[in-house]
């Protein structure tokens, strides 16, 4: 049985970030659902199809932008001293600042050249421009929000996220319900929050320009399964808009990408959690403390189903209150989807647990076979059954990629052990 007391007392600093990370989020997920109605009274079933599907390619095109570069730092912080610690985060940052601008440029472009042969029902501008534009510049904010989790300044990281979210709110209410700008309003105000704090985040954290390129080649060649891998993940969590866009229902479409947003709100809290113990993964991997690891994973878990189950049980009445009764029929939706951050989250920390060991090419692998099962489930739940398929499928994929990582897990500490036994042989 748990000692509950003894598990705090021993993650006693972890507990103690975690209020605040969790609070910072809390303050996101309140002010979201105070001024829900609010949206919700000014964003049509379109608007809310819009922004889901241009939001639904940021997961394709970030690690083209990023480079997947937070995970390699991530991995190397606990092995370095402070001096070593800035000069990687300079490196990494100016290099992913110019190449990932270049690279944001070339698959606009090509965004353009899709919508054009398949005939996309949604306008490519402004909506593209602000969509990809604003992956890219976030990545520098994202930045500086890591590095604050790493050197584990939960305050700083409160305050900073909750005049984020203020700022955001602001500028919705200005663009969406003062001037009716609809989904183009609500795009641009995201856009121009991620900007305003970027430019925050970049003197905060560039001092002096510097690129070591030893660096960056190091940090390329561990990343780049990542890459791929991290462009494999939409697949995982957008590919679903793209074949529900073929399915012509733009009223149904809008509900499922309300039921999306719902259901974002535990996205937020899965994430948090994660990013609070995340550190606690990295060291201990570092140290080789299997037992702290384990508990951790167990842990991160029980915490996330709580507030899942709650919600299950009341989810027709909260999303009715919280849309002014217009969206009442995106509460299926957004049931099923929610149950999904539970399987993601189980998915993510097994799949964290290979990567902090230093297999970013198994990971790759992992991500391959995950998603050839994921493209094949959805188009078959997509035309078997429609959104409500989808929303199966986002709950499936990541049940299917947990099976795959734990089995993957299994052969890689069997094959370990054995290796460690002849050579104490």
């Amino acid at each position: 049985m748990l000692n509950f007391t003894t598990i705090y007392k021993s993650n006693k600093s972890s507990f103690n970030n975690f209020s605040l990370y969790l609070f910072a989020n809390i303050v996101q997920v309140l002010i979201g659902l105070f001024m829900n109605p609010l949206w919700a009274s000014n964003l049509s079933h379109k608007d809310y199809a819009i922004m889901g599907y241009f939001d639904s390619f940021g997961l394709l095109i970030l690690p083209l932008i990023g480079f997947s570069l937070f995970s390699y730092y991530s991995k190397e912080y606990f092995n370095l001293d402070e001096l070593g610690r800035k000069k990687l985060l300079s490196s990494l940052l100016l290099f992913q600042i110019g190449f990932g601008l270049v690279s944001m440029l070339i698959l606009l472009g090509g965004f353009k050249i899709y919508f054009l042969v398949n005939k996309i029902s949604f306008p490519f501008f402004p909506y593209a421009f602000l969509s990809f534009f604003k992956v890219y510049i976030v990545n520098i904010y994202t930045f500086y929000i890591l590095n604050l989790k790493l050197e584990r300044k939960a305050l700083k990281y409160f305050k900073i996220n909750v005049y984020y979210v203020v700022l955001s709110t602001l500028l919705i209410l200005i663009f969406v319900v003062f001037l009716h700008k609809g989904a183009y309003g609500n795009m641009l105000s995201v856009f121009l929050t991620a900007t305003i704090f970027s430019i925050y985040a970049l003197f905060k954290q560039i001092r002096k320009i510097q690129i070591d390129f030893d660096i960056i080649k190091k940090a390329l060649s561990f990343c780049w399964p990542l890459i791929f891998s991290a462009i494999l993940t939409y697949f995982f969590t957008g590919f679903d808009k793209l074949l529900l866009e073929k399915v012509d229902d733009i009223y149904r479409f809008g509900l499922y990408n309300v039921g999306f947003k719902f259901a974002s709100y535990f996205t937020i809290f899965t994430l948090t959690v994660n990013s609070t113990f995340e550190p606690d993964f990295y060291e201990a991997i570092a140290n080789r403390n299997k037992a702290k690891l384990v508990k951790t994973i167990i842990l991160i878990n029980a915490i996330i189903i709580i507030p899942i189950v709650i919600f299950l049980l009341s989810s027709n009445f909260i999303i009715g209150i919280l849309t002014n009764y217009r969206y009442s029929d995106a509460a299926p939706y957004a049931r099923i989807l929610a149950v999904s951050n539970i399987t993601q989250s189980v998915s993510f920390t097994l799949s964290t647990v290979i990567i902090a060991y230093g297999y970013s090419k198994v990971s790759l692998i992992e991500k391959i076979i995950g998603t050839a099962f994921t493209i094949g489930m959805y188009i078959y739940l997509i035309k078997k059954f429609g959104f409500i398929g989808a929303a199966w499928g986002n709950v499936l994929c990541y049940l299917g990629m947990s099976l795959i990582s734990g089995l993957i897990l299994i052969y890689l500490y069997k094959k370990n052990k054995s290796r460690y036994s002849k050579i104490n042989i």
